[in-house]
């Protein structure tokens, strides 16, 4: 149970943080010097925290990542990143990637590869030509994958078939394995080229 000197004592280490002086006489010097520390660690504690946040928008300015992870909202079916949204759809059990300005626009639909969709939101965010170089790779990457991953579905499904002669089972399948090696391939080549994307357009 507190007491009601505890309770005293509080009020006026309170008074004593919002700079008043508090009417109870019963409070020690002890007791101020500490409320006075205390404030004083909070004051610092207040400018501390401000001028964190002012550095950090004010490094935003230049540090793309920091910036792009700042104004990245996650949304219900996908996620706004800057001026753009990048929306995840599910089609036959797989997922697909929408790009579409917050005025709604769409630059880009159904792309297989999330980091193709982010890595094409992020180079328009810092106004990166949706006609230069590096998109229009990024681009073709994500279509000759999604190319690949559609040839692979074709063949697998046609091996499902009972009435296949030995030959053409081994064709569907060397068809199978290569569009899974094309796949993998633009895969690893687009995930590079995101990485060394440049973050800026001179």
């Amino acid at each position: 149970m507190v007491d009601h000197s505890s309770i005293s004592q509080m009020a006026s280490i309170m008074e004593i943080i919002n700079g008043k002086i508090p009417n109870n006489s019963s409070v020690t010097k002890d007791t101020e010097s500490n409320t006075a520390a205390m404030k004083d660690i909070l004051q610092k504690f207040s400018f501390g925290t401000n001028l964190v946040a002012d550095n950090l928008i004010n490094e935003s300015k230049m540090d793309f990542p920091l910036r792009e992870a700042i104004q990245t909202e996650r949304t219900d079916d996908g996620v706004i990143i800057g001026s753009w949204k990048i929306t995840v759809k599910k089609e036959s059990g797989r997922s697909l990637y929408d790009v579409t300005h917050i005025d709604n626009t769409t630059i880009a639909s159904d792309l297989t590869i999330y980091e193709a969709a982010k890595g094409l939101a992020t180079a328009l965010n810092n106004n990166i030509p949706i006609t230069s170089p590096s998109i229009r790779e990024l681009l073709k990457l994500e279509e000759a994958h999604a190319n690949a991953v559609h040839d692979a579905i074709h063949a697998k499904y046609s091996l499902k078939k009972q009435k296949l002669t030995e030959s053409r089972r081994y064709t569907i399948e060397d068809k199978y394995s290569a569009a899974l090696r094309r796949a993998a391939s633009a895969r690893r080549d687009l995930l590079k080229l995101v990485e060394n994307m440049p973050l800026s357009y001179i």
